[in-house]
């Protein structure tokens, strides 16, 4: 039996078709999912959630870019729009696009 445990203030909806949630909110059609919470709410990481990468993405002579991610995600969220020379341009480049944009989120 699945238990659900979440701080008093979240609010969540459940998407698998799982049954048995002993959570107190349930969904009569789908069920309680066990896999995924998401919270109505915003959702809310820290800085050490997001970081740099530089990838070799093209042919010689400018071929590095950077990319920015987040825990919990498999794509970037954002990447470098040109391509550098070497990886210690596009580091620092990429280093201060993601303090822009961490500035940004407030995070």
């Amino acid at each position: 039996m699945l238990v659900c445990r979440l701080p008093p203030d979240r609010k969540v909806f459940c998407l698998s078709a799982r049954r048995g949630c002993t959570a107190g909110w349930r969904d009569r059609e789908l069920g309680c999912f066990d896999a995924y919470i998401y919270s109505m709410g915003k959702l809310h990481f820290d800085r050490t959630d997001y970081s740099i990468v530089v990838k070799n993405r093209a042919p010689l002579p400018n071929s590095w870019r950077w990319e920015i991610y987040r825990a919990g995600r498999s794509s970037p969220i954002e990447q470098s729009s040109v391509y550098f020379h070497s990886v210690a341009t596009a580091n620092r480049a990429g280093k201060e696009a993601l303090r822009q944009l961490l500035d940004k989120l407030k995070v």
